[in-house]
């Protein structure tokens, strides 16, 4: 049996829950109990013998045996996903080989044009949701890195870093992410090309360690096998400071369809559960991880302790075209302009309320970003609003996300939770609307 069917149908299976089904079912009969217990015909109530008991004795055996009932069924239940998990391990340290085959064989002598062509594959609801993410992280007084800064476009996000660092195997797959800065910017950027996966040898061992607020590993995992994932997590981990953040794109495999990537040799078999638990052996915490998309995953982890930095403000300039002689012109604002965009800046979070009220950031920066985040919280109600709007249900779905709104027998339903691809409509993932 492959993998992946054995995976989807486990996961079918966890979706059935007895005990959250019957909580209906519990509050019905403590209902009717509560309800016999409070009547006012008392009389007539105790006339009506169930054995040697009354009805409301009788309710609550029949509510001991459901409840017994229930518990049985939800831990049989439970014993049998716990031995799917063991026949989806077992069967799994096989992939595990399989992968580590794949790579001594295939990906890692793949040339450089065929690296170059690796591509991540998103809708843009996905896409603008990594970005935001992304943009928690990315942060000027901290310097970030990008591992494989030409195979995602997500890289541009990490601009604010200061310094930038990128890197990958090859001078040319580094240089089209140069090439497509200006000249200024460009100067800024720090490029560092690391040896060609030698586990035996540090990845990074040039850089500086304990510095790195940000590191972002792009669509690099999807082709590594978990050992080598592991050893350059480890060093990523030296090279963060506390509190720092990695962020990595990866093929998550608790999602079955991913599986099949896997099963036809496309990328590397990592299970999100699995680097989950790798990832806090070696001594992060699991911040985040976006795991339902098919073909498209990532996790966020931080090094544990404080993020701080000396940084004081980031240096700003300005080009300007100036007559030879003549003064030059500069941005001024009131004591007053001062005083309500910070205020703004602290409303909207942009960071603590001691950094911008100290002058830490620049009044021109504030102004930045606070349009930026102006801008992102626009792009979310936008997203809402869409999300509001039904749309027929159909059984050729790419799965849906929570709070989505479909409508299905002339009924509008809301997602409660993140939902894979399924051909059939299951209420338990629903919620009527109308």
């Amino acid at each position: 049996m492959k993998l992946s069917s054995l995976v989807a149908y486990r996961n079918e299976i966890a979706q059935h829950s007895v005990s959250r089904s019957s909580a209906r079912m519990f509050k019905t009969v403590q209902d009717l109990i509560n309800d016999v217990r409070s009547n006012s015909v008392a009389s007539e109530h105790d006339k009506i013998r169930f054995g040697e008991g009354t009805y409301a004795e009788q309710a609550e055996r029949d509510k001991a045996l459901l409840d017994d009932a229930v518990a049985n069924a939800q831990q049989n239940l439970d014993f049998y996903l716990e031995q799917l998990d063991l026949a989806i391990e077992q069967l799994g340290h096989r992939y595990l080989i399989n992968s580590h085959e794949d790579f001594d064989t295939g990906w890692k002598h793949d040339d450089v044009q065929v690296i170059s062509k690796r591509e991540l594959q998103y809708t843009k609801e996905l896409a603008d949701l990594f970005r935001s993410r992304l943009a928690i992280y990315a942060d000027w007084r901290y310097p970030g890195l990008c591992v494989g800064p030409m195979r995602t476009e997500f890289t541009d996000e990490l601009i604010s870093n200061d310094p930038l660092y990128v890197a990958d195997i090859d001078q040319r797959l580094i240089d089209p992410f140069l090439d497509a800065q200006n000249k200024t910017y460009r100067h800024r950027v720090r490029p560092y090309v690391i040896q060609p996966w030698d586990w035996n040898r540090r990845l990074f061992r040039n850089l500086p360690e304990g510095q790195f607020g940000l590191v972002f590993i792009a669509n690099c995992f999807e082709y590594l096998p978990l050992d080598g994932i592991k050893s350059m997590l480890t060093e990523v981990h030296a090279l963060l400071r506390p509190g720092g953040t990695c962020v990595f794109t990866f093929n998550d495999c608790d999602n079955y369809q991913n599986i099949k990537l896997c099963e036809h040799h496309y990328k590397s078999y990592t299970p999100g559960g699995m680097m989950a638990d790798e990832c806090m052996k070696l001594g992060y915490k699991v911040t985040h991880k976006h795991d339902h998309s098919y073909g498209f995953g990532w996790m966020e982890i931080t090094k544990r302790g404080a993020l701080k930095t000396l940084k004081g403000g980031q240096a700003l300039a300005q080009i300007r075209n100036t007559v030879p002689g003549a003064p030059i012109p500069t941005e001024t604002y009131s004591k007053e302009d001062i005083k309500r965009i910070r205020q703004e800046a602290i409303d909207l979070k942009i960071d603590t309320k001691l950094a911008i009220k100290s002058g830490a950031i620049s009044t021109d920066k504030l102004q930045q970003l606070i349009k930026k985040r102006k801008e992102a919280e626009q792009k979310k109600l936008t997203d809402a609003q869409r999300l509001a709007q039904g749309q027929e249900w159909t059984a050729r779905n790419v799965g849906y996300v929570q709070g989505q709104q479909v409508v299905f027998n002339k009924q509008i339903w809301m997602a409660v939770v993140d939902i894979e691809p399924k051909q059939r409509f299951d209420r338990t993932d629903w919620q009527l609307v109308k």
